[in-house]
């Protein structure tokens, strides 16, 4: 039996890839190791960010508006080519968050602004602490791609679904490079609110279990609201997929 076979439906390791691989297409940008180097850039730029708006930093001044650009559009223009320059560096640092902070130090090397402060990069945090929120930001993809799928055209005009609780619980390590994916499905229902329960997957392990309880809101009295029928039968649907 050959190894060297393409990935498909039939060829893929897990059932996310294959079987379901119409239904989680729409994850790949949110949720592939692609994805989840993504945001660990958004959080490390998000940090450096708010360190410059932090006025006991008096080494790191306000930011430009110019600046400030800059940054944003290092992480909206991320892209797969960009992932690969962080691959290349995770190789020679043989660590994956800090293969991060050395591609944004190389983005930021040689800028007017930030160049001399690059040096602010991932300063006072950890790289526990970059995976959790990016661990917190593939859920929240997740979510946001199930509610777009199952009930953003159930929704009745001047409502919005929110998220009042979420928990996270980390099972195992992440390591670079390698593929993550995300499950997300409707455990149970209340009057106004649904439990999402979610998991993510990387080399057919759990890594992390999430649940959240998103609640139907009006947008007039920002109060919740009864959810309806059809709405509860879409997210049924896609759950029992």
């Amino acid at each position: 039996m050959r190894e060297d076979v393409e990935l498909s439906t039939l060829t893929a390791v897990s059932p996310v890839d294959g079987r379901y691989a119409r239904r989680t297409a729409s994850l790949r940008g949110m949720t592939s190791e692609y994805a989840l180097i993504g945001w660990r850039v958004n959080v490390e730029v998000a940090w450096f960010q708010h360190l410059a708006g932090e006025p006991a930093i008096t080494e790191l001044p306000p930011l430009s508006s110019a600046a400030g650009k800059y940054l944003d559009d290092i992480v909206t223009q991320f892209d797969p080519a960009s992932a690969e320059v962080v691959k290349a560096l995770e190789r020679t640092t043989n660590h994956d968050v800090k293969a991060v902070e050395y591609y944004l130090k190389e983005r930021l090397q040689g800028h007017p602004e930030l160049g001399p402060v690059l040096e602010f990069v991932h300063f006072g945090c950890t790289s526990e602490d970059v995976n959790n929120v990016a661990y917190a930001e593939i859920f929240e993809a997740g979510r946001v791609a199930f509610g777009m799928d199952a009930g953003s055209r159930k929704l009745a005009p001047g409502t919005t679904t929110m998220v009042v609780r979420m928990t996270i619980d980390y099972l195992a390590q992440l390591h670079f490079p390698g593929a993550v994916r995300v499950g997300t499905r409707v455990l149970s229902f209340g009057r106004s609110s649904c439990l999402l329960g979610q998991a993510l997957f990387a080399d057919g392990r759990c890594v992390a279990t999430s649940d959240a309880v998103s609640v139907l809101v009006d947008l007039e009295t920002n109060r919740s609201t009864p959810m309806p029928d059809a709405l509860r039968a879409s997210y049924r649907a896609l759950s029992d997929g």
